[in-house]
């Protein structure tokens, strides 16, 4: 439960910082879109090793209203001697500020008023400025930008 709900706050941000430059009302800065990521990590953690592999999309319409991103993973954890597999898989689809939470693995949906989001879309908020500030906030340092 918790890795969905992170999952699905993690993706808020992702969101939000995606905002398009033009427009301030819009998550993107195009109409619609489709991305598809490969998932590949490792690292250490607390003396032990973690390797994490998978695939994820996003697909969105309507400069970012309608939003369905899916995220399939397996984690492969050795922490003192413990070899750990986690896989998941799920679904997170926005639709009008509500979000929709699949979790295939438990075989539950989780409904989410997602109030951040739908803020924004009903008052036609400056949600990168949001975004910027969050991402500060948090620790985070803007890179670059591409188009």
């Amino acid at each position: 439960m918790q890795t969905v709900l992170k999952l699905g706050i993690m993706l808020v941000l992702i969101c939000v910082l995606a905002v398009g430059e033009d427009s301030s009302s819009h998550l993107y800065n195009i109409k619609s879109g489709k991305v598809f990521y490969k998932i590949k990590g490792s690292g250490k953690i607390m003396g032990g090793n973690i390797y994490i592999e998978g695939k994820k999309k996003l697909i969105f319409d309507d400069y970012g209203v309608y939003t369905l991103s899916e995220e399939e993973k397996i984690q492969k954890q050795t922490i003192m001697g413990q070899k750990n597999i986690i896989k998941t898989h799920t679904m997170i689809y926005f639709k009008d500020g509500i979000a929709y939470i699949v979790d295939f693995n438990t075989k539950k949906i989780f409904r989410n008023p997602d109030t951040s989001l739908s803020f924004f879309t009903n008052n036609k908020s400056n949600i990168k400025k949001y975004g910027e500030e969050m991402m500060k906030n948090m620790g985070g340092k803007k890179v670059g930008t591409d188009t």
